[in-house]
């Protein structure tokens, strides 16, 4: 061996050497792809020995699927100089002895040597850099998605503070109450629907909340439909959504009430209010947990427990074929039922005392006690609004004491009479209502606003009474 040759022989294994340290995978090919030359690298990431890839073509290398457009792109550059390759960069896939196709970054040169061109990629295996990126993209969309929920459940939360005000919880120490929260804290446990039934007034979503907040959703949120408050055209939308495009005013997709409270509980207030043909569909999202928004035609998954609420007879609306039985009996799984104030009398006082000092700082008005007599107004009436009416006397008592202590005498002045009160009533109330007049000289907006009623009450009590407010008009009234 001459010494040119020998030098040109610890020169090629030198390079080899060195091609064979790197960390990035080496191939070089022929005119015809016959690999000519792979490093140590190229043998790992591809899981094949030297000698299964040297004289084989580059085919064995990569997936089937991509052989044809392969061969197309390296054809055409053979018609054409390999040299102008320069420094290409491609991100395409390969395929290991085993099969497993997976993500390669490759950067091509070309020389020319003699009549022959030769043709080298440096491929790096990114599989792991693609998982990293799959993963960072899934946890954007999953944050995405919490960042949309947070959002629907903000906007909605805002609507219910808006539209109800704060919630204050069961207050009660009396037999009927205890008797409800044992029944409460029974259901709240289970995944069993409720229905709640009661008078307007009584505090029927309260118990639902009650419900939900001791339950093993209550990480989750608590949404409330009014189903008596809802136009019957927009029910289904307002129940399962729509898609963009579904009706006239659809801008977009939008999420009903029943996604929104994915994973939490759904509170069906008035929910015999809801219209006979939207029952059909309730049903099956309340059986199946599944729905298709308005438009579509994909069906959607839920998991949401049905808490419902209604002070209708519905055993009289199914009779009457205004509420289908079958729905019934699925919301009903376990009826409970609020007592009115006027059977727990023993509620009243700390229900007012509650109501004097929570409503006094969001009326910004200044607190006020209860005078004893104040007190015994208050539980010898019997409440025909409930709860509800109870919490309005209050308020505008706060408003009219200006801080003084809420005696009988405001109570009565607001409508709140004993049954011994309003049997004398009919004398006493045209008396009252003459004296009124009188101070006032006959102006109506004033004697009503002396009596806490509306105008429209006072023409009707005057009516009752056969009283004419201008025999009270003053020469000098205005």
């Amino acid at each position: 061996m001459s010494e040119q040759e020998e030098l040109f022989l610890r020169s090629s294994e030198q390079q080899r050497a060195i091609l064979d340290s790197v960390g990035t995978a080496i191939i070089t090919i022929d005119q015809n792809q016959v690999i000519r030359f792979v490093n140590t690298e190229a043998e790992a990431v591809w899981e094949y020995s030297r000698d299964e890839l040297i004289g084989k073509t580059i085919h064995r290398l990569m997936p089937t699927s991509y052989r044809d457009a392969h061969d197309r792109g390296f054809h055409k550059r053979s018609g054409e100089s390999f040299t102008d390759l320069g420094n290409q960069y491609r991100q395409i896939e390969g395929q290991r002895k085993s099969g497993e196709v997976f993500p390669i970054e490759l950067r091509f040169t070309a020389v020319s040597i003699g009549d022959e061109v030769f043709v080298t990629a440096a491929a790096r295996d990114i599989s792991d850099r693609q998982k990293m990126h799959e993963q960072l993209e899934r946890q954007h969309q999953q944050i995405a998605e919490l960042n949309q929920q947070l959002q629907r459940e903000r906007d909605y939360l805002m609507e219910e503070v808006q539209g109800e005000g704060a919630m204050e919880g069961i207050i009660g120490q009396s037999n009927e109450i205890k008797q409800l929260m044992s029944q409460v804290n029974a259901v709240a446990r289970t995944n069993a629907n409720v229905l709640i039934l009661g008078e307007s007034g009584v505090g029927k979503e309260l118990v639902a909340r009650a419900i939900h907040e001791q339950s093993d959703r209550q990480q989750h949120p608590l949404i409330k439909v009014n189903c008596g408050s809802i136009p019957k055209e927009l029910f289904e939308s307002e129940f399962f959504g729509h898609i963009k495009g579904a009706f006239t005013g659809a801008t977009r997709d939008r999420e009903g009430r029943f996604e929104i409270a994915h994973q939490g509980s759904i509170f069906l207030d008035e929910v015999g209010e809801t219209p006979s043909e939207l029952q059909v569909k309730l049903l099956r999202v309340i059986e199946e947990q599944e729905f298709e928004r308005v438009g579509d035609n994909v069906t959607r998954r839920v998991d949401v427990r049905v808490i419902a609420a209604t002070n209708r007879e519905l055993q009289q609306e199914m009779k009457a074929g205004r509420f289908r039985e079958d729905l019934f009996y699925r919301l009903g799984v376990f009826p409970i039922t609020v007592p009115p104030l006027r059977d727990r009398n023993d509620d009243v006082i700390e229900l007012a005392r509650h109501f004097a000092r929570t409503c006094s700082s969001q009326l910004n008005v200044a607190a006020a006690e209860l005078t004893p007599d104040g007190e015994k107004a208050l539980t010898s009436y019997k409440w025909p609004g409930n709860v509800r009416e109870l919490k309005n006397v209050i308020e505008r008592a706060l408003i009219l004491s200006d801080g003084k202590p809420l005696s009988a005498e405001l109570f009565e002045l607001l409508g709140v009479r004993s049954e011994a009160a309003i049997a004398r009533l009919p004398e006493e109330e045209r008396t009252e209502i003459e004296n009124a007049l009188r101070k006032h000289h006959g102006v109506i907006k004033q004697t009503a606003s002396e009596l806490g009623l509306s105008r429209q009450a006072l023409y009707r009590r005057l009516e009752k009474h056969d009283i004419d407010p201008r025999q009270f008009t003053s020469p000098n009234s205005p």
